[in-house]
């Protein structure tokens, strides 16, 4: 479970991948929200609780990969 996943968001940060993550309506006292922030790179852990909140989300993460393309 939990262990498997922290392991493996490890590993793909020590190789420079960038990981976003989102949860999408889920309660901020979870076990699943600290394996969330965690995982995730720094500022990228999206925890919307509305449809509109998860366009949002996946409108910057889109914003952030095509800068990040531009940038390479």
């Amino acid at each position: 479970g939990f262990t498997q996943a922290k392991a493996m968001c490890a590993a793909m940060k020590a190789k420079g991948i960038i990981i976003y993550t989102v949860g999408f309506n889920i309660s901020s006292s979870t076990n699943v929200t600290t394996m969330l922030n965690q995982c995730a790179t720094s500022g990228v852990a999206y925890l919307p609780n509305s449809g509109t909140a998860l366009k949002t989300a996946f409108k910057a993460i889109g914003q952030d990969i095509s800068s990040l393309r531009i940038s390479k």
